[in-house]
């Protein structure tokens, strides 16, 4: 008579339908749970590449590799290749405008200042990501899309070696944690969203953590 339950003739054992079940339970929840870390991790990783390439580009001062994945750049990127007639005169046109706007940026205390950037990521300091969250966009929501935007903030610890050339900001900086958000390539401009293919996380602003900053 079938009564429903599993046979491992194996080990000569007999596992009910009930605990069966359990056992499909658990197991399914254990390989969703390593699902849902592998998914996490490789999104970690993407948003760790991209605060990592940026930030490495503006300490070499490479622009190329800067305006990839400079947030407000991208925007009008997209912005240009949504609305202008002759796209590619026009994208040519971002980049030389968004390039020289970076040469000819100067110090500057208001780290607002969209290449405030420039001023604190230099050759004399050592860094590294020490955490990273992301977070549901929810300032701006927008009626073109249901779709969740999430954005990544990014704590970087850094340290400047020489006091000549650390960054002033009411006294020269030897330590302090910059938080960093990034918003995703697809979610650069809410008016054109979903037509950037690529996959990138890019640089949007920078601030201080409260408390972190230690002068020289």
């Amino acid at each position: 008579m079938d009564d429903g339950s599993l046979v491992l003739s194996d080990y000569n054992m007999v596992i009910p339908a009930k605990k069966r079940r359990v056992v499909i339970i658990v197991a399914g929840t254990i390989i969703l749970g390593v699902s849902i870390y592998l998914f996490l991790t490789a999104k970690e990783r993407a948003i760790n590449k991209g605060a990592e390439r940026f930030i490495e580009a503006v300490i070499t001062g490479d622009f190329d590799i800067i305006y990839e994945y400079h947030a407000p750049s991208q925007k009008k990127v997209a912005l240009s290749a949504n609305n202008a007639t002759d796209v590619e005169l026009r994208l040519k046109q971002v980049y030389k405008e968004q390039k020289a706007s970076f040469e000819d940026a100067q110090p500057t205390a208001n780290l607002v200042d969209q290449w405030s950037a420039k001023f604190l990521f230099i050759k004399d300091m050592r860094f590294q990501i020490a955490s990273i969250e992301m977070v549901e966009d929810i300032e701006k929501p927008s009626h073109l899309s249901p779709k969740k935007k999430i954005d990544a903030y990014v704590e970087v610890d850094v340290e400047y070696t020489n006091k000549e050339t650390a960054p002033d900001l009411g006294g020269k900086i030897k330590k302090v944690i910059y938080q960093i958000k990034l918003v995703h390539s697809k979610n650069v401009s809410r008016i054109w969203e979903g037509k950037l293919q690529d996959d990138r996380w890019l640089f949007k602003s920078i601030v201080i953590k409260d408390g972190s900053l230690i002068f020289w």
